[in-house]
């Protein structure tokens, strides 16, 4: 079987399509790492949402299901839960979490937080992640966790002791 031959020309115009679409990021990473810059694709959204019912968060640990689509982390120690922004407080990254260290590594900056959202010493941001209301909501399929992201509260205007912070799974 031969190979078609190609013009110049079409060689020339494949060639500069190429070099346009590398230029423009479309790598298949970049998309990806698009969403965790600042205004990267997917943005805080304006809305209360259901993340899923209490049972799914009894375990302990850290829930990325809405962390690139809704911006948020929810995060449970076993018997409670808090919703942290995914957005760094110092430029506005989303962030990445890490099992080996257990914190969240903004990837811009490289700041990090602890599973309570505590900026750690080494970091560039100054602040602690805001965390968002977080309230046990009556759906028609039970009980269900929602998180408002229209009310945040922060740590340094000593707003994380509102009750509205926390989840208890009793």
């Amino acid at each position: 079987m031969n190979p078609r031959r190609i013009s110049r020309r079409e060689f020339a115009m494949g060639s500069a399509g190429l070099v346009t679409l590398g230029s423009l990021g479309c790598d298949g990473q970049s998309a990806q790492s698009e969403a965790r810059k600042p205004g990267g694709a997917a943005k805080p959204p304006t809305e209360p949402f259901i993340v899923g019912p209490v049972d799914r968060f009894r375990a302990p640990g850290v829930y990325a299901d809405f962390s690139k689509s809704k911006r948020v982390w929810v995060v449970s120690d076993g018997s409670m839960l808090v919703a942290l922004g995914d957005l760094c407080t110092h430029k506005g990254c989303g962030l990445d979490f890490s099992d080996e260290d257990d914190q969240f590594h903004c990837p811009c900056h490289f700041s990090k937080f602890d599973l309570q959202g505590t900026n750690l010493s080494e970091s560039k941001a100054k602040r602690p992640l805001e965390r968002w209301a977080i309230e046990l909501a009556q759906t028609p399929d039970g009980p269900r966790v929602r998180i408002d992201p229209t009310r945040r509260f922060r740590k340094d205007l000593d707003q994380w002791s509102d009750p509205q912070t926390t989840l208890k799974l009793g």
